[in-house]
């Protein structure tokens, strides 16, 4: 009989677990779709907005466009935000992709 209830509690304690890693991730994903293309309210604006530009522009360009350094005034997203605002016209002068 021990060994039934040995069972029984693992089993509980893991759905214990996957019950509350399951509400973490629905409350995280419900956060994210209601922030939309804004930058997050709890993280520092200037340093998400210039992290969101570099991978942007490493995205479109590769990696190894600017030596493999970021740009951190790539593209138009954010510009009022983070070392765009310091950068007048840019990094960049603003180009955007060119897919090819």
């Amino acid at each position: 009989m021990k060994m039934d209830k040995d069972r029984i509690a693992r089993r509980m304690g893991a759905a214990a677990i996957i019950v509350v890693l399951l509400l973490v991730a629905l409350s995280q994903w419900n956060a994210v779709g209601a922030m939309g293309n804004r930058l997050s309210p709890t993280a520092d604006p200037w340093t998400e907005a210039d992290t969101l530009r570099a991978g942007e522009g490493h995205a479109c360009y590769g990696y190894l466009e600017n030596a493999g350094l970021p740009d951190l005034a790539y593209g138009h997203q954010f510009a009022d935000i983070g070392t765009k605002k310091l950068v007048s016209g840019g990094l960049n002068g603003g180009r955007r992709c060119r897919r090819k």
